[in-house]
């Protein structure tokens, strides 16, 4: 998935067809809150279930922490941990009959404080915890208590 069509991505389909694989490539902008259900939707319309869900969208523009205006902050937030949260929802009820798993691409910055990222170091550690209840939610789920 991408914000739109890229040579790259373009690229990287055909490259996994020649492999055997099929890849649908899939473009929106995660910060929107309709799009990672959207992008979910159609692939399991495409190949009718799904297997695994990967979370691994991501911005980031380095600067000094306190110099990011509100509307920075806040995209940085929906595309970096919010969408991740979005695609949790989206994927539980469609992954079930797969016994399929959720993976978020996490990064370092969200554990280990950089200097000069901005508020990609605190989205982050937002997905480190957001995984974190996740995990324990889905467990409880998949294998109550007798």
């Amino acid at each position: 998935m991408d914000l739109g069509p890229s040579p790259a991505l373009d690229a990287l389909v055909k490259e996994l067809g020649h492999l055997g694989a099929v890849a649908l490539p899939l473009h929106g902008d995660m910060a929107t809150v309709d799009a990672p259900d959207r992008v979910v939707g159609e692939a399991v319309a495409r190949f009718g279930g799904l297997d695994g869900l990967v979370s691994n969208a991501g911005v980031n523009r380095p600067g000094p922490l306190v110099s990011y205006a509100v509307e920075d902050w806040d995209r940085m937030f929906a595309v970096n941990t919010r969408a991740t949260w979005l695609l949790a929802k989206a994927g539980p009820r469609r992954l079930a009959a797969a016994k399929g798993a959720i993976v978020a691409v996490g990064s370092m910055s969200g554990s280990n404080a950089h200097a000069n990222l901005g508020p990609y170091g605190p989205s982050k550690a937002a997905v480190i915890m957001l995984v974190s209840v996740l995990a324990q939610e889905f467990r409880a789920r998949r294998h109550p208590r007798q």
